[in-house]
């Protein structure tokens, strides 16, 4: 055999094994966590509540409909208070705001921040045309922060639930300026 054919052979060999490399790689999946995970299962249980408030109550839930659909907004953070960076508390109420968006049925309107204050600035005395209210909690653990949230109907005042008390597993040995970030 001649050196250019040892040569076109080892090329072959070589691509042949990059080939099944690759198709290799493609069918592997990289287990990575979600982290929209939880916000997934708060989505659901806001939801829940608010349509068991439905079946309590449908007089007035179809009230807000023909009035222009119920509404939701989640009220931004109080930065004062915060036991986390106040960009990562957003980032939680953003992650909320999405899996609600992506699970909420047709009659739910999910405002967004803007809106709300957009709102809120002009007829902040008749509940600016929102239905329902969802408040975070965040609270300082021992080696993180808990998170949860509670419904309140802003035409009762009640509040209709509260969520599953999550804790989140933060990281605060960080160099300075560094955020936390969740384990």
């Amino acid at each position: 055999m001649t050196k250019s054919a040892f040569l076109k052979i080892g090329v072959v060999i070589t691509l042949a094994l990059f080939c099944l490399q690759e198709k290799a790689l493609a069918s592997m999946t990289i287990e990575r966590p979600d982290e929209t995970a939880p916000f997934g299962a708060y989505a659901d249980e806001l939801i829940a509540a608010i349509e068991r408030n439905a079946v309590v109550n449908p007089s007035l839930i179809q009230s807000r409909t023909d009035a222009g659909g119920i509404s939701v907004a989640v009220w931004p953070f109080r930065t004062r208070y915060l036991p986390v960076p106040q960009a990562m508390a957003k980032d939680w109420n953003e992650k909320l705001v999405a899996a609600l968006l992506r699970r909420k049925p047709e009659y739910l309107r999910v405002l967004t921040r803007r809106e709300l204050g957009k709102r809120l600035s002009e007829t902040p005395a008749d509940n600016a045309g929102v239905s329902f209210l969802i408040i975070a909690t965040i609270l300082p653990t021992e080696k993180g922060a808990g998170l949860s949230y509670k419904v309140i109907d802003l035409y009762t005042s009640a509040i209709v639930a509260t969520t599953e008390h999550r804790r989140f597993s933060l990281d605060f040995s960080l160099d300075p300026g560094e955020e936390p970030k969740v384990r």
